[in-house]
């Protein structure tokens, strides 16, 4: 079908392309099909968006700290600071205070540090609820940041919105007067009682009463994070077992201590480097199948090189009885450990007793989870004892290495793998920064392994657009112009579908603009007449678009998207007024400008007014007058 003459239809960025000789292949059929795996894959510890959901079941489990009242006042002013010590459960104060019950509709856009405090000037808006956390800034950084951090408070207050900065307690005495009065020190809640209020909420009725002195000494030294671990092991325990609430909470709180007097007398008891091994191979492995723990021992064994034994393994004990020695069960050939964590702490203690062998760990566990005969539970197991170690180790070149192994393996499920560690450490609070970095110089590269690139869509898409939606649009950018369509046409479709959210579609054109040569198909579906809106920031946005389009000398690049614009003129003069400022006081751009309106009138109905309307507001743009002699509606010349 054609469209009319004063009609232009743009078209997408989705479809195949055929490019050269081969068969047509569907641009983006590889990265759906392994977004669909992933979509229904939780990733443990990963950074999501908080939804009104999330936001009613933490207020019934939230325990107000001392301060959190005087916050309720400050915050009504627009802007409230935060200040306390590392694991007060700072950001979720904020998160109540920006939210208060019966407004958990409202969305909270958290700031992204590295795009700086700017990015969200002018685009705040009166129901916006922002947060910031600025606690592990350095003061050198933390001075860099806090003029926009200013700037960004002004424009909350004068639009109605709500703020709540973070900052730890060093950080007061950095700030302006004008934030500083804004400052509200929150104490630490009583750990008790909010692990208490966790299980009540889960329907655990525990008195206070019924926790003993050493319980509530571990507790009371825990972070908050640690504290809702505790609550949760709790809630698994009471789904699971048999017992007391009570004896629960000690299980639990014996958890996140790590086992230590105990651990430390298991490998006093175990010397013998083949049981130890075994050890690594039955917490590594833990849930697995009897079959696997076997097989991983031996794999690691010979790893590492040691020797072989002089007797025949069929001269030894069998590995069912060796497993009991070290505490471990086996029920339907399935080896575990019988108490919550222990599993994991023995694992966490092994590895840093033996931190010297890291590498070869690290090389155990990454190649033994891409063997075949491990099912999908096994690998994501190990796959994710593997990335706790390197993330606590705070080992970012390890994610890497390893994040990049298993994302170029040709089986599906090892990609997943790779999806998990790079979903946690993109926003880890010690590696995040360099993974990030990392995602970029691997997206750069137009060269890059198709099944890698895809692994930074999907990260990019389901993590980082909900917690760095800058440093993500960046990313997915630059893989828009990767060297293979399958790759190109995904980043762009991903674009196209975060620029259903308006104010990512202005970070997106703000990211076209910053390029050195603007991505004209994107432009294209991006600034289409009915994805434009009135917001100011919108019409700057454009206007940098299209500046950078029509600097393009390849007029038929960017002329269908005009000829659009100028269609829809007739009841959208704002669009000539954007197209005016884009050309400016640039004789070649609005030259170019010129010859496609005036072609374009001559043939639409209703043309001659749209260029003559156009014409105009170039002339104000130039500051002349009139550049033509005879009639404004002249289409001749």
């Amino acid at each position: 079908m054609t469209a009319p003459v004063n009609q232009t239809e743009i078209a997408d960025v989705r479809g195949s392309v055929h490019s050269g000789s081969g068969d047509q292949i569907d641009n983006s059929t590889h990265y759906y099909q392994f977004l669909r795996l992933v979509r229904d894959d939780p990733v443990p510890a990963a950074r999501r968006p908080i939804t009104a959901g999330d936001l009613r079941w933490l207020r019934i489990r939230f325990e107000p700290p001392p301060g959190f009242d005087k916050a309720e006042r400050v915050v009504t002013g627009g802007v409230v600071v935060l200040s306390g010590p590392t694991g007060s459960g700072r950001e979720t104060a904020a998160r109540m205070l920006l939210c208060p019950e019966g407004e958990e509709d409202n969305e909270i856009h958290e700031i992204d540090i590295e795009a700086g405090a700017a990015a969200a000037l002018g685009d705040v808006e009166a129901a916006d609820r922002l947060l910031v956390n600025l606690s592990d800034l350095d003061r050198w950084t933390f001075h860099g940041y806090h003029r926009e951090l200013r700037s960004l408070a002004a424009a909350v207050e004068q639009s109605g919105a709500r703020l709540a900065v973070v900052i730890n307690q060093v950080q007061e005495a950095w700030l302006t007067d004008e934030l500083r009065r804004r400052v509200v020190p929150l104490g630490r809640p009583g750990a008790v009682p909010v692990v208490l209020t966790h299980l009540a909420a889960a329907g655990i009725d525990l008195p206070p009463d019924g926790v003993d002195r050493a319980a509530g000494e571990v507790l009371e030294a825990a972070a908050m994070s640690e504290l809702a671990r505790v609550a949760y092991l709790v809630v698994a325990e009471s789904e699971n077992r048999r017992g007391a609430a009570a004896d629960w909470l000690a299980a639990a709180v014996e958890a996140i201590r790590g086992y230590p007097g105990e651990l430390g007398q298991l490998l006093d008891r175990h010397r013998d480097g083949r049981q130890r091994a075994l050890l690594f191979a039955a917490t590594a492995f833990a849930g697995a199948r009897l079959d696997t723990v076997a097989v991983a021992e031996r794999t690691l064994l010979g790893l590492i090189g040691f020797p072989e034994p002089e007797q025949h393994w069929l001269e030894h004990d069998g590995v069912v009885g060796r497993l009991g020695r070290l505490g471990a069960e086996v029920a339907d050939r399935r080896v575990g450990f019988g108490r919550i964590g222990y599993a994991d702490a023995v694992f966490g203690r092994l590895w840093d007793e033996y931190a010297g062998l890291h590498e070869d760990l690290e090389r155990w566990i990454a190649d033994t989870v891409v063997t075949p005969p491990l099912a999908d539970d096994e690998r994501r197991l190990a796959g994710d004892r593997l990335g706790d170690q390197l993330l606590r180790s705070r080992d970012g070149r390890s994610v890497g290495r390893v994040a990049r192994s298993w994302a170029t393996q040709p089986r599906s499920e090892v990609r997943v793998l790779a999806y998990r560690l790079l979903a946690r450490a993109a926003v880890d609070q010690h590696v995040g920064r360099a993974m990030r970095r990392q995602l970029y110089e691997w997206a750069e590269d137009p060269s890059l392994p198709a099944r890698l690139a895809h692994m930074i869509l999907a990260v990019c898409e389901r993590v980082l657009t909900h917690t760095h939606p800058d440093v993500a649009i960046v990313r997915l950018r630059l893989l828009t112009l990767h060297s293979a369509p399958a790759v190109s046409a995904a980043a762009r479709e991903v674009l196209v579908r975060l620029a259903d959210d308006a104010r990512l579609s202005r970070r997106i054109l703000a990211a076209l603009a910053k390029s050195s040569r603007i991505d004209h198909a994107l432009f294209a579906v991006l600034a289409a007449p009915h994805r434009v809106d009135h917001h100011p920031w919108t019409r700057a946005r454009l206007i940098e678009c299209w500046r950078a389009a029509l600097n393009d000398r390849a007029v038929e690049q960017w002329s269908p998207l005009v000829q659009a614009w100028l269609a829809e003129a007739g009841t959208r003069a704002d669009l000539l007024d954007v197209l005016a400022a884009a050309a400016g006081d640039d004789e070649a751009r609005a030259a170019r400008l010129f010859v496609v309106a005036r072609d374009w009138a001559r043939r639409a109905d209703g043309g001659a007014a749209v260029f003559a309307a156009l014409r105009d507001r170039i002339d104000r743009q130039q500051g002349v007058a009139e550049w033509w002699d005879d009639g404004r509606t002249e289409l001749s010349r």
